[in-house]
């Protein structure tokens, strides 16, 4: 199966207009192709949070162990799936009962490679850049946020985009001084100031795939706005991000954001990687319709996702990746 059936990208879905910028998914469009290590194969990543389906609380369910003796008194892990054969795939396949997760996650096993995933990033980057110059053809600017981001911002500068780096990186969530934060120096690094949010050229691109400090980041660029209060806090929020919901859908955002006792019900398991963890928010798409669901899939998010030993950008090496862009960047 090719990378392209499930991060497809000319999906339509990849890209998300909002009233000043344009927000690029990259948890549904690229994080699960390049978050893992190199030559690592894709399902691994997704093993911590399949492994929440095949337990109850007394340990592996029994039905499972029955059915598959090597499962007995182990950890599920990917070697081990490796090892079963199709038929106990199949009775494994059988026990995942969330809609959101797709068939195509438990069957691949084809090897990734670095090389691989920097075909994925320029293909993605032109076919962005392609919609952006539409959209834009007065200008537009990219601003990465994050280690897999930059790499699309390496890509575009070679395709003659205005793209700019801004030093954010989920370890300043480990810094007790993150909720006071000044974002304004981040911006100012790259040559932006608050006001440049409110441009309709410009874009931010983000991957969005930490947890409670994208949002504390969120909050505290609204602070630096001057859009920020707490009382209404989730108005400024949708409103900054381009957000146009009805006051149902609101009333359910600022939940799913600010109640953080809910959070863990819209989870499978604390380990659950970006894509799936966005998928998980379609469910709640049942009450309202797609475009909530899509709009809502750029801030999904998971509070403990940070302390994830699999968290994504542990994972990412964009250096790596970078190494392999100019030949492939050649003939753009």
């Amino acid at each position: 199966m090719k990378i392209q059936d499930i991060s497809n990208p000319y999906d339509k879905n990849l890209l998300f207009p909002g009233k000043n910028r344009v927000f690029c998914n990259a948890d549904i469009s690229c994080s699960a192709t390049v978050s893992f290590k190199a030559k690592t194969p894709e399902l691994y990543r997704r093993m911590d949070g399949w492994c929440n389906f095949f337990y109850d609380k007394s340990g592996l369910k029994k039905e499972i162990t029955e059915k598959i003796p090597l499962f007995k008194n182990k950890k599920f892990t990917f070697d081990m799936y490796k090892k079963l054969s199709d038929e106990e795939k199949n009775y494994l396949r059988t026990q995942i009962k969330k809609p959101y997760l797709k068939d195509e996650y438990l069957i691949i096993e084809a090897k990734r490679t670095i090389e691989n995933d920097a075909k994925f990033f320029v293909k993605l980057s032109k076919r962005l850049k392609n919609i952006m110059d539409k959209q834009y053809p007065q200008g537009w600017t990219l601003v990465s946020i994050g280690a897999s981001p930059a790499i699309f911002a390496q890509i575009l500068k070679h395709l003659g985009a205005d793209a700019k780096i801004v030093p954010f990186s989920k370890r300043l969530k480990r810094d007790p001084a993150f909720d006071s934060i000044n974002f304004d120096k981040y911006f100012n690094e790259v040559g932006l100031t608050k006001d440049s949010f409110k441009e309709k050229k410009q874009m931010i691109y983000t991957d969005f795939v930490s947890g409670g400090e994208t949002i504390r980041m969120f909050e505290n660029l609204i602070k630096s706005t001057g859009r920020y209060r707490k009382e209404d806090r989730f108005e400024d929020f949708s409103s900054l991000f381009g957000l146009n919901l009805n006051v149902h859908e609101e009333e359910l955002l600022n939940e799913f954001f600010f109640n953080k006792s809910q959070i863990k019900s819209y989870s499978a398991c604390p380990y659950m990687n970006s894509a799936i963890r966005c998928e998980n928010i379609l469910q709640l798409d049942k009450q309202f319709n797609w475009n909530f669901a899509s709009k809502l899939m750029n801030f999904a998010f998971m509070d403990n996702i940070e302390t994830a030993k699999n968290s994504l950008p542990a994972r990412i090496l964009p250096s790596r990746i970078l190494q392999f862009l100019p030949d492939l960047l050649v003939n753009h």
